[in-house]
Order: C-alpha cells, then structure tokens, then sequence
C-alpha cells in the first residue's frame, strides 16, 4: 500500500483516508510549526509516497503552532551580553545606538519586546552611546580674551555683549548665559564690562559757567571715543559681537 500524503490535513481527515487504506493512524506528540496551522498534521512517518503493508501504523505529527518564548530584559546590560541573552533566548537581534546622557556609552537602555514572543522574532534594542554634552568653564571675573579662549578649548563659540558696571572692571566678564553643561558646538553668550557709566553733574555755578560757554552742549563718552578705536567696533554699551 503507498503512503498517502497527510500534511495539512487534520487528524480526522487523515484517520479516514489511512483506514480507508487498511492502515492505522497515531498521533504523536506534536511539534511546533512557524507555517502549519495548529491542530494540523506537519510531518509523518513513513513519508508519502512510501510502500507499506495493510495494517501498518503512520504516525503524524500536529501542529502546536509557533513556539512563544519570554524575551529577557537586557536593559542596563552591556550590548555584548544583551545580544548572547536575546540570542540563547532563540531571539533574532537588531542593534541600534542612539545618544544617552543617563546610560554610559554600549549600555542598552531600550528594548522593543518584552513578555512572550514567537521564536525567532526580531528584538531590537536600542544601545547608547553616551553624550555629547561638555561642561561649561566658569569664566565670569575673567578677561574677555582668556573667557574667549577658554571657552573655545572646550568646544563652545562665543557671543560677547557690552554691559556697563560699576563694579567689574572694563573688559572683564560680568556674567554668562549659560553654566552646567551644553551639547559641543553651543553658543555661549558673555557679558564684558565696559567700566562705570558715570554722568558728571556740573554744580549750579559750574552749569552757568558751562551753558554761557559751551551752549549747553554734553561731551562724549569716553566709552565711544575709546571703542571708536577698537578692533572691535563696539561703540556703544550693550553692543553685541560675535566671536
């Protein structure tokens, strides 16, 4: 008698045509099957086509359906370690990085799938690598030149605004915009003395003696005369430069 093929069929389905053929069918254990709809039979023994004896037993198999496993979680593991527990988990792993100011750089800090999944299902977890921020010098009482440089050499540019102030001496920095840390390559924006903002109030005999004088014109600041004379070509309190 030749073995009649029973895949995909069901059990009842296959019982009826085996005895149809004066042969017996059994039931194995059951496999699990990414392709087979459960409760249908995956494989048998002998195989189709086979040449038996009336009488003789076919064992299939059916199919459970795919085999769910528990994805483990691998966050705060280095990537090495996550992958090997993902793999031995039967689990196909996709590797992506991404920066992370919480997790030191090759720390997985996300996963895509937790609890159970089919086996041989793509997790992907999401591996940092690091930061990019920097600290941020504390220049304020510094030159402008030495803030400027100082900060340049730790990866920041440099906005610089005039500010008069009676208490910093012109041309040191009175504050800044920004402290901490900042991601490399940020603005930081300085505020540079320019000395006291002082106004000369002429007495009521020295005002008469300057308005029959002078017509009751003001003199310029020493501030604009001097800066009138700089590289920079600040000429004015709260004036703005970019370096």
């Amino acid at each position: 008698v030749t073995v009649p093929d029973l895949s995909k069929k069901t059990p009842s389905e296959a019982d009826n045509e085996l005895k149809a053929l004066n042969l017996v069918g059994k039931a194995g254990d059951g496999v699990y099957s990414d392709s087979v709809e459960v409760g249908r039979i995956v494989s048998q023994t002998p195989a189709a086509g086979a040449t038996v004896k009336a009488g003789d037993t076919i064992t299939y198999e059916i199919s459970k359906g795919q085999e769910m496993v528990t994805v483990p979680d691998v966050i705060g593991y280095g990537q090495s370690d996550a992958k090997a527990m993902l793999e031995s988990a039967g689990l196909k792993v996709m590797v992506n990085t991404e920066e992370n100011e919480s997790y030191t750089s090759g720390i997985v800090f996300r996963q895509s799938a937790t609890g159970q999944v089919a086996k041989g299902s793509e997790v992907y977890i999401t591996v940092s690598s690091g930061s990019n921020k920097v600290s941020i010098p504390n220049v304020v009482g510094k030159t402008e030149s030495d803030a400027i440089n100082e900060l340049y050499a730790s990866g920041f540019l440099v906005t610089v605004v005039d500010q008069p102030s009676d208490s910093v001496t012109s041309g040191y920095v009175i504050t800044q915009s920004d402290t901490g840390s900042a991601a490399h390559g940020s603005t930081i924006t300085v505020y540079v003395s320019t000395g006291s903002e002082t106004s000369d109030e002429p007495t009521s005999d020295d005002s008469s003696s300057h308005d029959s004088s002078n017509g009751g014109s003001s003199s310029s600041s020493s501030h604009s005369s001097s800066s009138d004379s700089s590289s920079d070509t600040k000429t004015d309190s709260g004036d703005t430069s970019t370096i």
